[in-house]
């Protein structure tokens, strides 16, 4: 009887274990894949114009159109972009998955789309090594959303005054050789501005000890797709290797890495959730 007693517990503990593994795997591809946060943080920098002191930033990336998002994917993160009401918004590459062909009729809805983000000042993107694929759309798409598409290049951006901050925008790290003296321009004035480098890598911080970056915003990492605990994200992606999501400090540049809204190679996030940044900078 006791034999019998054990055999059934056994079987009933096996059963539990089962439904749970089926349950995590099912909720990790169809619920924690879906929804958007918002993740906010202070940047902080002496070096910033005092006149910028409150300045808004949002920041997109990795939306890999199609793997586990859509059109009304979309549509919930302009909604959510415009109740911020940024100064400036930022998308960080891969608007589209390498394995994924976008049609034509995706891409007048995702021009449609994106045109409706409303920044007060301005709206800059760089693409991401996925993007190349289809990098004719990519252009058209943000073109047409009146996105600056930084290619290796920089801008000024002013607020409140005369003295402005200096953003950068480079090509994936990835995809392309990155042509850094173009891309700060720097001319003598390389120490002269506060400066914000947006680029689609994390590995990219490893190549720019040599220029002055008070902050950059990246992202490809996707927050390790999976995230357990203690131990953090498990899938690696080229590109990022160690950088996996949230705050660094590398040499004087204090950078941020964007966890992303789709996914790659695997439908699958868990304690990850879509999401995009608001970042408040100051100087203190």
């Amino acid at each position: 009887m006791e034999e019998k007693n054990t055999k059934h517990t056994f079987i009933v503990v096996i059963g539990i274990i089962l439904i749970l593994i089926i349950s995590v795997v099912l909720y990790s591809r169809y619920i924690a894949t879906k929804g958007l946060k918002v993740i906010e943080n202070a940047v902080v920098d002496k070096d910033l114009p005092k006149t910028f002191n409150g300045f808004k930033i949002v920041q997109f990336a990795d939306i890999h159109y199609g793997s586990t998002t859509n059109i009304e994917d979309i549509k919930n993160i302009v909604k959510n972009i415009n109740k911020i009401n940024p100064d400036i918004v930022l998308f960080t590459g891969d608007l589209f998955d390498k394995n994924i062909k976008v049609n034509d009729k995706d891409i007048t809805k995702l021009k449609d789309e994106l045109a409706k983000i409303d920044a007060n000042i301005n709206k800059y993107a760089v693409k991401g090594d996925n993007d190349y694929k289809q990098i004719t759309d990519f252009e058209t798409i943000f073109k047409y959303a009146n996105f600056s598409i930084l290619d290796n290049s920089n801008e000024f951006i002013y607020y409140k005054d005369t003295t402005p901050i200096k953003i950068i925008g480079t090509t994936s790290l990835l995809k392309s050789k990155i042509d850094y003296e173009a891309a700060f321009n720097t001319f003598g004035d390389e120490n002269e501005y506060f400066t914000i480098l947006i680029s689609h890598e994390p590995n990219i911080i490893e190549h720019i000890k040599d220029y002055k970056v008070n902050v950059l915003f990246t992202s490809n990492s996707l927050g390790g797709l999976i995230n357990i605990p203690f131990i953090g994200g498990l899938i690696k992606f080229e590109g990022s290797d160690n950088y996996i999501k949230g705050y660094y400090k590398v040499n004087n540049t204090h950078m941020y890495v964007n966890t992303g809204i789709g996914t790659q190679k695997y439908n699958y996030r868990l304690f990850n959730k879509p999401s995009i940044n608001l970042y408040r900078l100051y100087n203190y």
